[in-house]
């Protein structure tokens, strides 16, 4: 129905709502409320041996990446957002939207330091700079509603983002039957569908928080569901497998951006309520308090559990502590986000006295090997969802291929194999166990079985990007270079925005002798990315075939620029 439909009858939590985060979570971004500066001290900034520039005009918000030399500029490309990501409160990031296909910009605006940076998740080198493909995961929690196409994965239909508020119906559910029951267009009888989270069971009830503020170390979504498949009143383990370890907090007192539910349930406070406390136990999810009255607001939540007993310390080491006496202040202090730059967050562990270590502090850095054992992850709701063993299956399988293929292990690709074979026996459709086991049968060696596992599996997933580029790359590796075409032809096809494909496409027409198709296939891999080197390698190559020997000495001079970086 959308939020407006709501307005109506809830016109005063409509109006606080307004006022909070997450009201404004989306927006087009010639239209967003401008929180970033766009002076040019601020909005250019170097990394990596680049220069970055945001810049709002008239046609719209722009970024731009530069590499410039001791001989002028290397090469400048300048790339249109039209996707806003974020209050601003903290931050806020942009999408590019090409056609219903979105892409995550490397530059975002960081709002407690007021500067410009990297987006988070993108080093200073290497990073995938206007080519990180936004998924249906990040969509479906920083947008309200949004217009998909039936049966096509990360795919949007215009205008992409259909409701930018994250909506009532995220967390009390469709509303079309209540809005009629309640317009008198449908009978009465029986109980209002609407949803009220805090009737829910304290798991269902937590869900609707944790459908966006559990990330998890990793996650995979359970067979045959979307990542837009939740409802209020459901289990988080019944759409999605989300892999925890620890309170991601580090020994150097810093935390991970999304980490606020491990932490929540590590704390004493949430072990001795007996699922009483929950999110909504501190926070109004209708309105956030205003700067003078955030002490008395959240001292009022802490004192309604803790009522029979006030803080032990005396009020002067109190005051000393915080000079508001704020409960918040002394036991859920800032801390640094060890994952998002330029940005801190509260500490919800809740501890009696934080400013000691606490037992379960992770390691002074993150998990960036991550584990391979089940003792040291575990499965997020797996009581109140259990899983039968092939759905366990399943989705440790795929969590360790992509292990495997990160370090490329051939020990951790058999850790998954026996699991995901025996899933893949049940149902050879299912296109996330195709592209796992594939992976895994190539690392260990058995890349004809691969092959074989992947063209099963695109047969029904005749558009996965996964499966059409492992083909690619298989099939030009054993010298098959037409069967590698057929398959990076079809992959440019259905996603035309990656530099990485359209080079695949050049790499095998170049093989094919197809000199002037492969100079156009190359061409449009540089106009996506003109920072890599291997494509201009391409472009000298078949520019030399093509007989025109001067734009190869071009080509060849520009890319010896860009290896100086």
């Amino acid at each position: 129905m959308g939020s407006q439909a709501c307005q109506g009858c809830h016109a005063e939590i409509a109006a606080a709502y307004a006022g909070h985060p997450m009201a404004q979570s989306a927006s087009s971004a010639a239209e967003a409320p401008v929180v970033e500066s766009y002076a040019p001290e601020v909005a250019r900034f170097s990394k990596g041996g680049c220069e970055y520039v945001a810049e709002r005009t008239e046609e719209g918000v722009y970024h731009q990446e530069l590499q410039r030399d001791e001989e002028g500029e290397v090469y400048s490309q300048r790339v249109e957002v039209q996707w806003a990501i974020g209050s601003g409160e903290r931050g806020r990031s942009y999408f590019i939207d090409r056609g219903g296909i979105l892409f995550l910009s490397p530059l975002s605006w960081y709002s407690q330091r007021r500067t410009w940076d990297l987006s988070p998740g993108f080093p200073e080198r290497g990073h995938l700079r206007f080519e990180r493909q936004v998924t249906g995961r990040c969509l479906h929690c920083h947008a309200g509603r949004v217009n998909r196409l039936p049966g096509v994965v990360e795919r949007f239909a215009h205008p992409v983002v259909r409701e930018g508020a994250i909506s009532c119906e995220r967390c009390h559910g469709p509303g079309r039957e209540h809005v009629a029951r309640h317009q008198g267009g449908a009978p009465s009888e029986g109980d209002d569908p609407i949803v009220n989270p805090r009737k829910l069971s304290p798991s269902q009830r937590e869900s609707v928080c944790n459908q966006c503020h559990l990330q998890g170390l990793d996650e995979v979504l359970r067979y045959g569901r979307t990542d837009f498949d939740f409802r209020p009143g459901m289990n988080l383990g019944e759409v999605w497998s989300v892999f925890v370890e620890g309170t991601g907090v580090v020994a150097s007192g810093q935390t991970t951006a999304v980490s606020h539910v491990q932490q929540m349930q590590a704390s004493q406070c949430f072990q001795e309520s007996d699922g009483r406390l929950g999110c909504i136990s501190c926070h109004d999810p209708h309105r956030v308090p205003q700067p003078d009255e955030r002490r008395d607001f959240f001292n009022s939540r802490c004192a309604s559990c803790h009522s029979d007993r006030s803080c032990s310390l005396p009020v002067a080491e109190r005051q000393a502590n915080s000079a508001g006496d704020s409960c918040i202040d002394c036991h859920m202090p800032r801390l640094g986000a060890v994952d998002v730059p330029h940005t801190s967050q509260t500490d919800h562990r809740v501890l009696k006295r934080p400013t000691q270590p606490a037992p379960e502090s992770e390691p002074s850095q993150p998990s960036t090997v991550d584990p391979l054992k089940e003792t040291d992850m575990q499965i997020f709701d797996l009581a109140e969802v259990p899983l039968a063993n092939s759905e366990l299956d399943r989705a440790w399988g795929i969590l360790l291929a992509g292990r495997a293929e990160q370090r490329q292990s051939t020990e951790v690709a058999q850790q998954a194999l026996e699991r995901l074979q025996r899933v893949w026996e049940l149902d050879r459709g299912d296109g996330a166990v195709a592209d796992a086991y594939g992976i895994c049968l190539a690392l260990t060696g058995e890349v004809e079985q691969a092959i074989e596992i992947w063209s099963r599996g695109l047969l029904a997933n005749p558009r996965s990007e996964s499966l059409l580029y492992s083909l690619g790359l298989a099939h030009f590796t054993a010298g098959r270079h037409a069967e590698a075409f057929r398959h990076f032809d079809r992959l440019v096809t259905v996603n035309p925005w990656r530099s990485d494909y359209q080079g695949q496409r050049a790499r095998t027409l170049l093989a094919l002798g197809q000199m002037p198709a492969a100079l156009e296939a190359a061409t449009a891999a540089r106009e996506l990315n003109p920072s890599l080197p291997l494509v201009y390698e391409w472009l000298v190559y078949a520019s030399e075939q093509a007989g025109q020997p001067e734009q190869a000495a071009r080509y060849r001079q520009l890319e010896q620029r860009i290896r100086r970086r």
